[in-house]
């Protein structure tokens, strides 16, 4: 089943999306609060035997613009806020400059110090080598947000 199938699905067996609140609520009215394993609010209406599994954030761009698109971004990073005010069709690149988990640098035992670096594209990039971990981790963020403003097309 396409993941169109899946949303006009839903739709038809009554899943509705408040644009105002970006709550979605199941046929029988109850608001839909339960999350998948890292954090995202989801839906499974049944068809021939199987439960089909959607990202409410996914539902509700669906339900609003009428169109599938690569990736769904959460503007303020709470993946439970489904206000379709705070969601934009991004590219996958796009959305993992969200990802927070990443340092950007580790210490370089040979050269006793830090080195800063970061891929883009599929490319690694190297930032360079600092004496301590701030400027290190300075140097990453900077860059970090040179290469997040050119992929968003945000001029300053």
């Amino acid at each position: 089943m396409t993941k169109e199938e899946k949303l006009k699905l839903a739709i038809g067996r009554g899943y509705k999306y408040d644009k105002e609140t970006g709550i979605v609520t199941t046929p029988t009215g109850k608001e839909l609060n339960k999350t998948n394993n890292v954090g995202y609010i989801y839906l499974n209406p049944y068809k021939d035997g199987k439960t089909h599994l959607i990202l409410v954030h996914q539902f509700a761009w669906y339900c609003v613009n009428n169109e599938i698109v690569e990736c769904i971004d959460h503007k303020n990073q709470v993946k439970t806020d489904n206000w379709i005010e705070n969601l934009r069709s991004v590219s996958k690149l796009q959305n993992q400059w969200n990802q927070k988990v990443r340092k950007g640098y580790t210490f370089n035992k040979r050269d006793n110090n830090w080195t800063a670096q970061m891929g883009f594209k599929g490319k690694r990039i190297f930032i360079g080598n600092f004496n301590t971990e701030e400027e290190a981790h300075e140097a990453y963020l900077k860059t970090k947000q040179k290469f997040r403003d050119e992929i968003f097309n945000i001029t300053t």
